[in-house]
């Protein structure tokens, strides 16, 4: 593993255009919407030392003017959450992150949180950083992010997030259909209320 890549000591966020100082301990960037901190050797403990520095670059490369400060923190969290997720049951540091891992994981998220993380990873996986085992890079590479549910389907399966119950939706589908049969409801009273 590449572990002598160089670290800036000053990033240029995209947000504000103005220089921040790198302080991997913690730094507060000023974001669009508002100050985040940013505590990177916290949230690389369960990284080995050598895929912690290439975690810190790539965050590093991102908040450099190339991504919103709000978005890179977003990444973080999630991966944060990854790493913590496959350090269970470990005994040593993460040295590589693996298609196992990154699969055992997503199959518990939904889909904005897997989009968030496959954002962070493709982001590493085009610097041409190593870290990413090249299964889960392909995989990456050729597949799509899962699409988030609409609020339709949410409140579908969801019993009380429905305004009416399923018996209730078939009954007034009914009662509309008897209308129409009656010729008491056309289609110009439904689309303009005359």
């Amino acid at each position: 593993m590449q572990s002598h890549l160089e670290i800036p000591r000053r990033i240029k966020v995209v947000d504000t255009k103005k220089l921040v100082d790198v302080n991997l301990d913690e730094m507060t960037i000023e974001s669009d919407t508002g100050p985040l901190t940013f505590r990177l050797r916290q949230k690389s403990q369960y990284l080995s030392g050598d895929i912690a520095k290439i975690f810190f670059y790539v965050v590093l490369h991102g908040l450099n003017g190339k991504r919103k400060v709000s978005t890179v923190s977003g990444w973080i969290n999630q991966f944060e959450l990854f790493t913590r997720n496959a350090a269970k049951g470990r005994t040593k540091p993460i040295t590589l992150l693996t298609f196992a891992i990154f699969n055992r994981y997503v199959t518990a998220k939904n889909a904005s949180q897997i989009k968030l993380l496959r954002s962070f990873l493709l982001y590493w996986n085009k610097l041409k950083k190593p870290g990413i085992e090249p299964a889960l890079a392909d995989y990456l590479v050729t597949s799509k992010s899962p699409k988030p549910r609409h609020t339709f389907e949410i409140q579908s399966a969801v019993e009380k997030e429905r305004p009416f119950s399923l018996q209730q939706i078939r009954n007034i589908l009914g009662e509309i259909d008897g209308l129409y049969m009656r010729a008491h409801l056309t289609a110009r009273i439904i689309c303009c209320g005359d």
